[in-house]
Parts: structure tokens; sequence; C-alpha cells
């Protein structure tokens, strides 16, 4: 796999890149978040592209590139032009998930996307055994993100389990990237201006297991990385 040629598109339009090792149901989720329907799919070799979003302004294309081992050495010839990232785990294999968080370093460490916000998305919720929300943001590191702007969810694209939430974080994560793209997301304005105070006993992942949708409450679109530590932690 070499260079990647991207098709041109629209000025106003978003590119958004999902990544994820292997067997996290990218491709699944993917059109779980288009469609609202369930597809079989086999392993991605190469990439997917979608495009979601009602109206030009919040539209965007998704791009889902292939997790296998040998696959993930070429996420770098996917990332110039990115202008938000969407990183899948599979949320009922702890054993993956140390090696899940390095790729995820690694990419985010990666010139092009710097400064480019991110959302992590835990996918499998309907299988037994998942794991804490919190347990895979303190395996992931996603604490020490505070360049940009990050968020995290959990869902089951099998079930449809959390989808709804999950798709309004990806719409969110959509906005924040056209915000950047003109110059108005700023970290440094946006880490202050929009930091608030979660009241107590507010809506938080109790961190036994992993939580229902209903207890996954989706921030705004100008919410950050440092409120929603405030939102579902307890540090």
């Amino acid at each position: 796999m070499g260079c990647v040629a991207f098709k041109a598109r629209p000025r106003s339009q978003s590119r958004i890149l999902m990544l994820g090792l292997d067997y996290a149901g990218k491709s699944t989720l993917l059109y779980r978040l288009k469609l609202n329907e369930r597809m079989q799919t086999s392993p991605t070799v190469g990439f997917n592209v979608e495009t979601m979003g009602a109206g030009k302004k919040d539209s965007a294309t998704i791009w889902d590139v292939g997790g296998q081992d040998q696959l993930r050495a070429h996420w770098k010839d996917y990332l110039e032009g990115t202008d938000g990232l969407i990183f899948v785990v599979d949320g009922s294999d702890r054993t993956r998930l140390g090696v899940a968080g390095k790729e995820l370093r690694r990419v985010l460490n990666h010139t092009h996307l710097t400064g480019v916000p991110f959302l992590v998305i835990a996918n499998k919720q309907d299988l037994p055994r998942t794991v804490a929300l919190q347990e895979i943001m303190d395996t992931l590191r996603l604490k020490r993100w505070h360049d940009r702007e990050w968020d995290i969810r959990a869902c089951s694209a099998h079930t449809g389990e959390g989808i709804a939430q999950t798709r309004q974080a990806v719409a969110a994560l959509v906005k924040r990237a056209q915000l950047k793209k003109r110059g108005l997301g700023s970290p440094s304005l946006v880490g202050t201006e929009h930091k608030r105070e979660a009241p107590a006993g507010a809506d938080c992942p109790s961190g036994n297991g992993s939580p229902s949708a209903s207890e996954i409450r989706p921030c705004p679109p100008t919410a950050t990385h440092t409120r929603h530590r405030q939102c579902c932690t307890q540090d």
C-alpha cells in the first residue's frame, strides 16, 4: 500500500478518519451510524468511505481504514488533511487495550494530526465482561491530551445500544473539526472559556462494569476533555 490519492471534496466538508485495531467492529459501527442497521461485514483490507450529515455545512466523509497488524504501518498515509479522528476499541477485550493505546498515541503524535480533535468509541458493549469507561480512559492515557478536544463514548454496533448518543458525539466531532478548519477552535481558549463544574451526583459512569446507554450523557459540541473529566471521573 503506497501513497493514498484522495478525491477532491467540498471545502466545507470535513474529513474524519476512523481507526482502531482489527476486530474492533469499525465497519459495522460505520454502517450502524450511517444507516442505523446492522450490516454483515468482513475485515477491511484497505478502506471504506462513507458520507454522513444532512447538509453541506455539517457533512463529513468518514474513512474507515483496516486495522490488521500489517496495515497499521500504512495508517500514516491517510493522516494528511484529516480534520477529526474516531478511534474504535473493542470494549470487551481488556488484553488488547494496551496495544490500542500505543497505536492511538502514535497516530495522535504525528505532525498531520497536531491539535486534531478525536473521539474514542468503546464498541461491543453487548458482550459480557466489558471494560469500564474509566479503565479504558486510564489505559489509553486520554487525560494527557491537553492540546486538543476529545471525548469517549460506549455503544454496541451489533444491538444498537448507545448508538444515538454515539451519533451525537460524532456530529459534535464534525462541528469541532469544522471550527478548527476555520481557525475558530483554539485549544487555549476552549480549555478555559467552556470549563464548567459538574454538579454533585451528575450522570457519571459508575466505574463498575460498562455504563449502560442511559448512563452516558452526551457533552455539548463545545465540551472539552477538561469538562468530560469533570463529568465522568472523581479526580
